[in-house]
C-alpha cells in the first residue's frame, strides 16, 4: 500500500515593495493515488517525514527547516588524488556531453565545497552556445526575481498562452504544456511559465541558491523559448557550508531529487519533463556565448549517469573511484590530472573538458592510506602505517613525529614502536615529500594510548 504525501503547494506573488506568501493544500484522490504510486516507482529511500513536493518550483525566500548536513565534516570517505578550484571569476570547464539533451532520467553527482552567500552561482550546467550570457547583476535579470507571478489559474487570471515578463508587462509567450493527470480543466500544467526576452535559450543548471544568504543547492531548468519548468527548486539541507559534501542530482521523468551526502533530501520536484536542445555542458558556471554564474570553491569526481541513480547506488559508490565502464556512466571526470588544461574523461565516451580561466590543480586528498588512532598495553609493539600517497612523482621521503617533534631516524612509510611504555603515548604524524610542488603533505594526527599490561 502507498504512502500517504501531503502536498503544500507554494506560490509567490510579489507586489510592489512587498512579498506575501501563501500556502495551501490542494490534492485530489487521483493526485494522492498517482504521487503515491510515482514514489514507489523510484527506488529512492523514502525519508522518515513525508517529503515535500513543488509544483515545477521552489520559493525563492528560504524555506523553514533548512539546516546543514547531518553527516559530519569528513565522516564520508573520498577517493584519494586531486580537485579543481575556481576562482568565482573567471574560471570553468568546459565538457563535451549534452545529457539532458539525450533523456529525461539521469544523474549528475560530485564532490563539491563551497562557502555560503553565493548567489546563484552554478557547479554544473548544460545550455546553448547560441545564446548570450547575463549575470545575476544584470538589471535586466533582477525584476524577474521581485516581480515573477505564479502562473495557476487560480493566483493570475491570464489569457491563454500571455505570461508575466522579467519587466512585469503582460507578453505573448509560449503556450504552456498539457495539463498534468489531476489538474483543475484550464489550468495550465504545472509550473512558472515567464517570458524571457533577449535570453530564450535551454538551461539545465545547478548550483548555489539564488537568492543568496544560504548554503542550499538549487536546480533551475529552463526550455528553448524561455518557458522555465524548474525555477530554483531549492534543497533543504544546505551542502555549500565550507566542507567537502557530495551532491547528487537525479532526474527520473517528471521527478527530481536532490541528494546531499548520500541522504535523500526532502524537497521533491515534479515537473513536465522533456528533453532540452543544449550544446554545452560545464562545470563551475554556464558556458554560452560568454560565461557566467561563476563558482568560487572547489569540485572533484564529476560523474553523469543516464539512469535515474537510487540512493543506495549513490552511497556506494561516492566515497571510492570508478573504473569508467560501469554500466549508466555516460561521464566521469576525477579531475585527478594536477596539471594541464585537460580534464580526462574516463568513462567509455571520451568527452574530455578543457580548464580555461581561474581554474587551479590541489593536492586535495593526497593519502591512499593514513594512520589512525592506537591503544595499546605497556609492552606491546605498535606500527602507524604504512602510508601511501596518491601517484607519486620520484622518490618519496618520510619524517614521522610525536607532538610535533621530529623522531630521529623515522624515515619511513611506516614507524614501529617496539615495546611500547607510557613514555610513548602521544600524538603522532606523518609528513610525505616527492618531487611535486604540492608536497610535503601532512597525514592526520594519530594518538597512542599505553596501558598497564595484560
Amino acid at each position: 500500500m502507498g504512502h500517504l504525501l501531503v502536498t503544500p503547494q507554494l506560490w509567490t506573488v510579489w507586489t510592489t515593495g512587498m512579498a506575501a506568501v501563501l500556502l495551501g493544500l490542494m490534492m485530489t484522490g487521483c493526485d494522492l493515488m498517482d504521487m503515491s504510486s510515482s514514489m514507489s516507482a523510484q527506488e529512492h529511500v523514502e525519508p522518515e517525514f513525508a517529503p515535500m513536493y513543488f509544483e515545477n518550483h521552489a520559493p525563492l525566500a528560504p524555506l523553514e527547516g533548512v539546516g546543514t548536513s547531518p553527516v559530519r565534516p569528513g565522516e564520508i570517505g573520498q577517493p584519494p588524488g586531486y580537485a579543481l578550484e575556481f576562482d568565482g571569476v573567471s574560471g570553468i570547464v568546459e565538457l563535451g556531453l549534452g545529457i539532458s539533451r539525450r533523456t529525461t532520467t539521469f544523474t549528475v553527482e560530485m564532490w563539491v565545497k563551497g562557502l555560503p552567500g553565493q548567489f546563484d552561482r552554478r557547479i554544473f550546467a548544460e545550455g546553448s552556445s547560441s545564446s548570450r550570457s547575463f549575470t545575476p547583476e544584470d538589471t535586466r535579470f533582477q525584476p524577474a526575481r521581485t516581480e515573477m507571478q505564479r502562473i495557476d489559474g487560480l493566483s493570475a487570471e491570464l489569457p491563454p498562452g500571455v505570461v508575466m515578463s522579467p519587466q512585469s508587462d503582460l507578453t505573448p509567450g509560449l503556450a504552456p504544456p498539457p495539463a498534468g493527470p489531476g489538474q483543475r480543466p484550464g489550468a495550465p500544467a504545472r509550473g512558472d511559465y515567464m517570458t524571457l526576452p533577449g535570453f530564450p535559450d535551454p538551461l539545465f543548471a545547478i548550483g548555489t541558491a539564488s537568492g543568496g544568504g544560504t548554503g542550499q543547492l538549487s536546480v533551475y531548468i529552463r526550455q528553448a523559448g524561455g518557458s522555465v519548468w524548474v525555477n530554483h527548486a531549492v534543497s533543504a539541507i544546505e551542502p555549500f557550508d565550507g566542507h567537502w559534501r557530495h551532491v547528487a542530482v537525479v532526474v527520473d521523468h517528471d521527478l527530481l531529487f536532490m541528494y546531499v551526502d548520500g541522504r535523500q533530501d526532502p524537497h521533491v520536484v515534479r515537473w513536465n519533463a522533456q528533453m532540452l536542445p543544449v550544446d554545452t555542458t560545464s562545470v563551475g558556471g554556464i558556458q554560452r556565448e560568454e560565461r557566467s554564474f561563476l563558482f568560487e570553491g572547489s569540485i572533484r569526481e564529476v560523474r553523469v549517469w543516464d539512469t535515474a541513480r537510487t540512493a543506495e547506488e549513490i552511497q556506494e559508490g561516492m566515497s571510492r573511484a570508478l573504473e569508467g565502464d560501469e554500466e549508466g556512466l555516460v561521464g566521469y571526470w576525477p579531475f585527478n590530472e594536477g596539471s594541464g588544461i585537460v580534464a580526462a574523461d574516463l568513462s567509455r565516451n571520451g568527452n574530455d573538458g578543457i580548464l580555461s580561466g581561474g581554474v587551479t590543480w590541489r593536492f586535495a586528498f593526497p593519502f591512499v592510506s593514513d594512520i589512525e588512532d592506537q591503544i595499546a598495553a605497556n609492552g606491546e609493539p605498535v606500527t602507524f602505517g604504512p602510508v601511501e600517497i596518491f601517484a607519486p612523482v620520484g622518490e618519496v621521503t618520510y619524517q614521522w613525529y610525536k607532538d610535533d617533534a621530529p623522531i630521529p631516524g623515522a624515515e619511513g612509510s611506516a614507524y614501529t614502536v617496539a615495546n611500547a611504555t607510557p613514555s610513548d603515548a602521544g600524538v603522532y604524524h606523518v609528513v610525505v615529500n616527492d618531487a611535486r610542488d604540492e608536497t610535503p603533505v601532512t597525514s592526520s594526527r594519530a594518538a597512542l594510548e599505553v596501558g598497564e599490561p595484560r
